[in-house]
């Protein structure tokens, strides 16, 4: 690894981070060890309203998606919410194979509490094209209604084979890789 890339205040700042020479010297030494505990926090943030008393039907025609599956209904994913509200979302990337209740706790842990499938929903309609980018994940719509197989299941956003956008389902219990964003709400 090169490091022209970083100037020399990300350097310095790395090192402050990580507790100073001292500590870098005992790491480099073998001395100290590192444990690294990374919080993704949102990139960015975006305030949207949601109207929820949309219906999920509703909600999938105004985002104009290519398919979605047939499960994505307000039968199988019931709402306690109402009316419309100005929500603030941010969108959560850890990087590293995660499971559900791991990416749920550190969106908890920043302030966020899991996307439901309207406010995965409303989030699509309004950006059409991140979808494109990489698959988007609601864990806040899983529940007893949404079942795979059996299973709890989420909704999520992403590209088809053939570039179209879909509305789709994963198990809630799978690990997920590394590359899909978590949406989050602001608590």
């Amino acid at each position: 690894m090169k490091l022209n890339r970083y100037t020399f205040g990300q350097v310095e700042a790395l090192f402050n981070i990580l507790g100073g020479e001292g500590v870098v010297d005992g790491i480099l030494a073998h001395t100290l060890k590192v444990v690294v505990k990374v919080i993704a926090l949102p990139p960015f943030t975006q305030k949207l309203t949601v109207n929820y008393d949309r219906s999920i039907e509703d909600l999938v025609a105004a985002g104009d998606y290519d398919s979605t599956n047939r499960d994505v209904t307000d039968n199988n994913f019931p709402s306690s919410e109402s009316s419309e509200k100005e929500v603030e979302f941010g969108m959560f990337h850890y990087g590293e194979c995660i499971s559900s209740e791991k990416a749920i706790a550190n969106m908890e842990e920043a302030g966020f509490r899991p996307a439901t499938m309207k406010e995965l929903l409303s989030y699509g309609e309004k950006n059409p094209e991140e979808q494109r980018e990489y698959l988007i994940i609601a864990l806040g719509s899983h529940g007893s209604h949404a079942l795979l197989k059996g299973d709890p299941s989420v909704g999520c956003l992403f590209i088809g084979s053939t570039n179209g956008r879909r509305v789709s389902l994963r198990y809630f219990e799978d690990g997920f890789g590394v590359s899909p964003r978590f949406l989050g709400v602001r608590i």
